[in-house]
């Protein structure tokens, strides 16, 4: 049997190479009956400690030849006598493995140097050429070329002193044109400032020679009269609710009312006095007296005083039922009559209040309200009006 490792030939049922120290392990196809050529792939197995195994490999046949590597350094043949030496075999493996780490550390060293040589050349280059295409050099062995670039960039260097001296001049002047306006504007506030002293000095000597002087006398200005605040003028607004700041002002009440006519019911328990519109009932109603639909018909009412009136309540129709609402004419349109000024005035057919508010409060204690127009009713001829309520600001 050989060595796995150096090749060296062994005694059999050796566990260990004698020369190089390598375990020796048995070689499945040099069993018996095995004819494979040499060269081919050998798979290595241990040696098994059973005594039938080692008997086994003892009767084997001789295992072929190993071809051994060329370049396998040669170890000298040791004597018969001679008792391998584990540390010198050991040494002598460290030795081999320190040189071939050496030999690939140099090659690694090679070449990362050579790397390096080639991306600093490659740097270089690559400088020298974006340093030519910056400054517009030509190819070599154009000359003309490049004495021309070298003329057009004289020529623009000096184009750029001249402009750098023609500004530097320029900002000198405008330098001393705004030191001499300023100097300008200092005068002239300093003369303004001397015309103003001389004139109040000559003010004080008027004022003192007038007061000295009793036969001069300075007239007494006419005091400019202050003008009386005119007050907006009202304009009235109709609502179908309540305005927001009705709460604010206070219910008042017609003290008289006053119409051109009224109607005289059979039923002598029913009267439709104008005195109805203002009882704070609105059961109760005046309801015009002429035939027809009681167009051109007004119905006046009176405050004790001159109150300030800001909302007037309408409570149009007949509202003593809902069937006599809808039997009987109601307001459509009237003109309300106030201080001498009238105001036209159009309502909704419901059985609900509605407003008229002024924008501001009216001073006044008579209210005329006069009938334009009518919503019919089932049984037309009588128009009413259950109750008139003013609202008036303290």
């Amino acid at each position: 049997m050989y060595c796995p490792e150096c090749g060296k030939k062994l005694e059999e049922g050796a566990r260990f190479c004698s020369y190089c120290g390598t375990r020796v392990l048995l070689i499945a196809d040099d069993a018996p009956g095995n004819e494979d050529s040499l060269g081919e792939t050998k798979v290595f197995v241990p040696l098994s400690d059973s005594a039938a195994l080692r008997e086994e490999q003892m009767k084997a046949a001789a295992p072929e030849t190993v071809q051994l590597p060329e370049d396998l350094p040669e170890i000298a043949e040791p004597e018969e006598d001679e008792k391998p030496d584990r540390e010198k075999i050991n040494e002598e493996r460290m030795r081999r493995r320190t040189r071939e780490r050496k030999r690939r550390n140099a090659g690694d060293i090679f070449f990362l140097i050579g790397a390096a040589v080639v991306t600093v050349f490659a740097i270089f280059l690559f400088v020298i050429i974006t340093r030519g295409m910056k400054n517009g050099l030509a190819p070599v062995g154009a000359d003309d070329s490049v004495l021309e670039s070298t003329e057009t960039s004289e020529s623009h260097n000096t184009i750029d002193t001249d402009a750098a001296m023609s500004a530097a001049i320029e900002a000198a002047e405008a330098e001393e044109s705004r030191k001499a306006e300023a100097l300008a504007r200092e005068e002239a506030e300093k003369a303004r400032a001397e015309e103003l002293e001389k004139a109040n000095s000559r003010i004080e000597n008027i004022t003192s020679s007038t007061v000295q002087d009793p036969a001069i006398h300075t007239p007494t200005p006419t005091p400019t009269p202050t003008p009386t605040p005119v007050p907006p003028e009202p304009v009235p607004t109709m609502l179908d609710a309540a305005p927001a700041d009705l709460g604010t002002l206070k219910t008042a009440r017609f003290a008289t009312a006053a119409a051109t006519s009224r109607l005289v019911q059979d039923d002598a328990t029913i009267n439709n006095a104008p005195e109805m519109a203002i009882d704070s009932d609105t059961v109760t109603s005046w309801q015009e007296g002429v035939p027809g639909d009681g167009i051109g018909e007004q119905i006046t009412v009176n405050l004790s005083e001159i109150r300030k009136v800001r909302c007037l309540a309408l409570y149009l129709g007949n509202w003593r039922e809902p069937d006599l609402y809808l039997n009987n004419n109601r307001p459509k349109e009237m003109t309300v009559t106030i201080n001498g000024k009238s105001y036209e005035m159009s309502f909704t057919d419901a059985m609900i209040p509605q407003y008229i508010n002024f924008n501001v409060p009216v001073e006044t204690n008579t209210i005329t309200f006069t009938i334009k127009s009518v919503y019919p009713g089932k049984d037309p001829g009588d128009t009413c009006i259950s109750e008139i309520i003013p609202y008036v600001a303290e």
